[in-house]
């Protein structure tokens, strides 16, 4: 036989369960939300890297056209081409949330930053080859890069090829 204290007791898991279904709900809400912005935010830098690269890639185009290189600059210009086109297909991908899905998935967060450090390591390598050249100091954004990919930086040469970055 159930009392009126059992059936209060009752009353009140069944009050918390339902506080706690609606938090879960406002939670939903804003990891939505968020993952709009981070969207959002995303295709604006992945434009940022698309557009600053078209400069440098139509000079490395045209160098590729017209001058006589040698086979390992060759070589090295046809992967800074290649990055520049897979950094297109990246931005194309964003807008299918390739982003996001990449960013959550355990499995796959290594290789989405060592993709991301390969395929923007060329846009950073110009700038700090300008800094490089213009005062020759490096600019403290090398410094932050240097520290997420702490393992594999020494070995990233410029594309410009004047200097080794470490």
């Amino acid at each position: 036989c159930l009392t009126i204290a059992h059936l209060r007791r009752i009353h009140q898991r069944v009050l918390r369960l339902l506080d706690i279904k609606k938090s879960c709900s406002q939670i939903e809400k804003r990891i939505e939300t968020l993952n709009r912005e981070l969207t959002q935010m995303l295709l604006i830098q992945s434009c940022l890297i698309i557009f600053s690269s078209i400069p440098a890639t139509l000079q490395y185009v045209y160098n590729f056209m017209t001058k006589n290189i040698p086979k390992s600059q060759k070589r090295q210009q046809w992967e800074y081409l290649i990055s520049v086109v897979v950094r297109l297909c990246l931005f194309i991908h964003s807008s299918n949330d390739f982003y996001i899905n990449l960013l959550v998935s355990n499995i796959f967060r290594k290789q989405f930053y060592r993709l991301i450090r390969r395929f923007t390591l060329g846009y950073w390598c110009q700038c700090e080859c300008y800094w490089y050249n213009r005062y020759r100091v490096k600019p403290n954004v090398s410094k932050n890069i240097r520290d997420l990919h702490r393992l594999t930086y020494h070995r990233a040469y410029s594309p410009c090829n004047t200097h080794i970055i470490t």
